[in-house]
């Protein structure tokens, strides 16, 4: 019997909306602090290696850029309309969906805090979609670390020929690769519907 491939998506900047798009999906946090992007990303920086792996909380992140705003917030202000900014990538979502109804098996492997992948779990079901979703927070480990890849595969029960894993970051898909797992650096949802066709 053929093993059958699982197909792992990354969520940010590929199923949806980066954790740090302080022009895009939350563009509203530079309105209400009065900080640029760039300033805004200086924070974002100090705090995300710990939010990561769980060892903050993603508040911490808000409550640095409540304290150096130039103009009067809540801190569960910017957390709520943070959440609310949160975006799918509705194509590749309806991919991933098509991947499955193929027989695929289908995971999520992420670089997200707790409480962002709570959010986007409870919001856009991806529990329905994805048969395990690896939040980088709850293990205690990131993309690139290669524990992270090892791990997925332990618990898939899958040989890293039988996995094919999706990122936008170059930096988490040369790791995977070296690991003898396929791999797809995605750039869009076109590119990745060609690619993947032909890996399939």
């Amino acid at each position: 019997m053929i093993n059958k491939k699982t197909i792992i998506f990354d969520f940010g900047g590929v199923l949806g909306s980066d954790a740090d798009e302080w022009t895009k999906s939350f563009k509203r946090i530079p309105e209400m602090t009065g900080l640029d992007p760039d300033e805004l990303q200086d924070i974002w920086r100090r705090h995300w290696k710990e939010v990561r792996i769980g060892k903050k909380e993603l508040r911490a992140v808000f409550e640095d850029m409540a304290m150096h705003s130039k103009k009067r917030v809540a801190v569960s202000s910017l957390e709520e309309v943070y959440m609310k900014g949160i975006s799918i990538n509705q194509k590749v979502l309806d991919f991933a969906k098509e991947i499955k109804q193929k027989g695929f098996d289908t995971a999520i492997l992420a670089n997200e805090s707790k409480q962002g992948m709570e959010e986007k779990i409870k919001r856009f079901g991806l529990n329905r979609l994805f048969s395990k979703i690896y939040c980088s927070a709850d293990l205690g480990m990131a993309k690139p670390n290669k524990d992270i890849f090892e791990y997925a595969l332990k618990d898939l029960g899958k040989k890293e020929q039988d996995v094919i894993f999706i990122d936008n970051q170059e930096i988490n898909v040369e790791m995977a690769n070296s690991l003898g797992i396929k791999t797809i650096h995605f750039k869009g949802i076109g590119q990745l519907k060609k690619e993947l066709t032909k890996m399939l």
